[in-house]
């Protein structure tokens, strides 16, 4: 066709862009902000493959985090970090299965392990859960061979054909809204309610000998100082609770009501997240320890699972002796395994006529017990969150509404997310409006389609009813012939690759039946080098029986009411993906914590797990956000913000006039200039320390303009 043009743009060149259909329409500030979001992507389990995909997506999937064969082997035996039972003290979820294996070409039949979990997470927050084939595990059993590469589990963002799902198609409008002013996205519930992603986190408690657990999740009768896999965290967030053991206070802190009971002034609680699901418990047990420290009937439920950690480490060593007995010096292991044998022969018990050890954790002693607790949180998008489209076209979740308040057109179609349509004039990100046009064309095709073929348009139909059509070869031929025009004029790679399949009822099917989506469309395989002229190729589209539904769209405005717009609107999919950048960690205090230097501190583990809240701010001024600052308030404001955090006088005489003020919210001066001048920051004192030795001072010369003070 006319339109068609030659490019030299190949996905090979492109890296991370080569994600983008429309490369070419994305300006480069755009692009390069685009290569790094789609790092910062967790996994979302709505997630859908993409309707306009590049081909680049498979190679994702291929490559994403999984666990698989290193080589064809024979399978010796399978271990499972816990087995899974009923009632009562069982415990209901195995986290990690391990799998022995011997290489079956190697020379030396080396013997390996592979470790496969329910979940991977390598972020301070965010994880995915794995997948498993049961094809593959209902033959995974001693003696069975499995082939090299076999994917024994994977991430679920991979779908059935391979695509990777970053994110998920979103239904779009492009209108001016009160939620969309300043690149911010109005949002539905139900939208918010797909993307959801999972967060992982692990709290620790010890003790022993100078505490011991508070009973959080048991009964007076039944000790449960944490809670098991597969129960949820307290409402209250709390995981332990650590008590001092004080001899002359036991008789009154150790009765069945005290223990169930935290004291906030003197006990130590570490806290979750409330509602969290448990997924995984490991116990570190000092067995030496005789006497014990830790009070009778208070290690019960430590005990369960540190004894059936100690048989599955257990398991693990008699099957390495067994081969080790029988294959002797030509016994050949892996570095993996190795490792493994290492923390197996670390962590089960020591023999008593052994020398004594120094059981450690990361160059810390451990104590009696030593128990790690890891839950799993559903992390539901909200105000403040951040999505972005493939285009660099970022926003801020600023307003939440009802499904039914949101865009509506006359067919039904509704908008998921609103976004303001200038911004992407101002970004120059226009891909997103080509592959926004480009989906919405492609759903009213398929809603055509199913018309001419007798269906509904707005459902997905069944198996048998598509089924009717294929003996009637008039119908297929016709839908085939409208499906190949549109692929012509869209993605011409696509239409030679299948204008010649022999099968025609089999891709009119596919078509049809729509299946693994949320939204209707049409799969369009679009690289950066798709032989089109994009502007050309949208006016084509307008201009023929391809054109999508372009109409006044129907909403309720701030007054509460439903009005319908003059103009016309195009609602349809643009992929959407949601950024690790959340609105959920929050502040809970107005200052930094100081050290004894009097210079901010950071807080460790401990301290940021002893309170539900966050005890610092997120960070203190940086050198860009001072500039910021000086440019936007003024110096002397900048000065008051820096000296009150890095003054430790400052500090501490604004504290003190909070508490004693009769209106905390309404005080003039936090900090007296004339008790408390400016300079006493240890930053500025040490710099003039360091000068003063050399002979040099700084001398203030005011100016005439110059708004601060002497």
């Amino acid at each position: 066709m006319k339109h068609k043009i030659h490019k030299e743009i190949g996905v090979d060149l492109l890296g991370v862009n080569a994600l983008d259909p429309y490369f070419e329409n994305t300006s480069a500030s755009r692009k390069a902000m685009f290569s790094t979001q789609i790092g910062q992507a967790p996994i979302v389990d709505g997630n859908t493959p993409r309707r306009i995909f590049t081909g680049v997506e498979s190679i994702y999937g291929k490559n994403t985090f999984n666990v698989k064969l290193p080589c064809d082997a024979t399978i010796l035996k399978v271990i499972r970090k816990y087995p899974v039972g009923m009632g009562q003290s069982a415990i209901r979820h195995n986290p990690i299965t391990v799998i022995l294996y011997e290489d079956y070409y190697d020379p030396h039949k080396t013997i390996g392990v592979l470790e496969v979990p329910d979940h991977y997470s390598f972020h301070q927050e965010f994880g995915f859960q794995l997948k498993k084939d049961p094809a593959v595990w209902n033959d995974l059993a001693p003696g069975s061979m499995i082939e090299k590469g076999t994917v024994l589990a994977q991430s679920k963002a991979v779908r059935a054909n391979g695509q990777y799902g970053m994110g998920l198609e979103a239904q779009v409008a492009f209108m001016s809204k009160p939620g969309t002013i300043e690149d911010g996205f109005e949002v539905s519930k139900s939208f918010l309610a797909r993307m959801q992603a999972r967060t992982y986190s692990t709290l620790v408690g010890n003790w022993g000998r100078k505490t011991f657990p508070l009973n959080l999740y048991g009964t007076d009768t039944h000790y449960k100082p944490f809670p098991d896999i597969g129960d949820k965290v307290r409402d209250d967030g709390m995981v332990f609770a650590l008590r001092e053991i004080d001899d002359d206070l036991g008789v009154a802190e150790m009765t069945p009501r005290a223990l169930r009971t935290v004291d906030y002034g003197f006990d130590r609680p570490l806290f979750g997240k409330p509602g969290a699901r448990v997924v995984d418990v490991t116990v570190y047990h000092d067995d030496r320890v005789n006497p014990s420290y830790t009070p009778v009937g208070m290690d019960l439920q430590a005990r369960k699972y540190y004894d059936l950690q100690v048989g599955y480490y257990q398991s693990l060593m008699d099957e390495y002796r067994r081969l080790q007995k029988r294959r002797g010096a030509t016994l050949k292991i892996t570095p993996e395994l190795n490792r493994l044998l290492v923390e197996a022969q670390m962590f089960l018990p020591v023999a008593a006529d052994r020398r004594k050890l120094t059981r450690m954790h990361r160059l810390e002693q451990l104590d009696e017990w030593r128990v790690e607790v890891t839950y799993e949180k559903k992390l539901q998008a909200d105000n403040g969150y951040k999505f972005t489209d493939l285009h660099g076209g970022k926003g801020v979740v600023c307003r939440i509404r009802d499904d039914a308040d949101m865009p509506t057109d006359e067919n039904g179609n509704r908008a998921e997310v609103v976004i303001y349509g200038g911004s992407t004039v101002a970004r120059m990100n226009y891909g997103r409006v080509y592959e926004h046009f480009v989906n919405g064309a492609s759903r009213d095709l398929l809603h055509r389609l199913r018309t001419e073929a007798g269906l509904k348009p707005n459902v997905k139909p069944t198996e048998h009813q598509v089924r009717q059509i294929e003996p009637n070869t008039t119908l297929v031929e016709s839908l085939w012939a409208d499906i190949m025009g549109y692929y012509a004029i869209t993605a011409p790679k696509y239409h030679g690759l299948l204008v010649d399949d022999p099968d025609k009822y089999r891709h009119v099917h596919a078509v049809l039946m729509d299946e693994g989506t949320y939204d209707d469309g049409m799969y369009l395989w679009a690289p950066p080098d798709n032989p089109v002229n994009n502007l050309t190729m949208a006016k084509t589209i307008h201009d023929s029986k391809y054109c999508p539904h372009h109409g006044p769209v129907t909403y309720r405005d701030n007054a509460g009411k439903m009005v319908t717009t003059k103009h016309p609107f195009l609602i349809a999919s643009v992929y959407m993906i949601m950024l690790e950048k959340t609105g959920e960690d929050l502040s809970g205090v107005a200052s930094v914590k100081t050290n004894h230097f009097g210079v901010p501190a950071k807080l460790n583990n401990y301290d940021k797990q002893t309170s539900p809240i966050r005890q610092a701010p997120v960070r203190a001024l940086g050198e860009s956000e001072t500039r910021s600052y000086i440019s936007t308030v003024g110096p002397k404001a900048t000065m008051e913000l820096l000296d009150q955090s890095n003054n430790h006088a400052a500090h501490q005489n604004a504290v003190e006039n909070i508490l004693k003020a009769p209106r905390p919210s309404n005080i003039a001066k936090v900090v007296d200039r004339q008790k408390i001048p400016f300079g006493g920051s240890r930053p500025v004192a040490l710099i003039r320390h360091l000068l003063s030795c050399r002979g040099l001072r700084f001398v203030y010369r005011k100016d005439n303009n110059d708004p601060m003070p002497e």
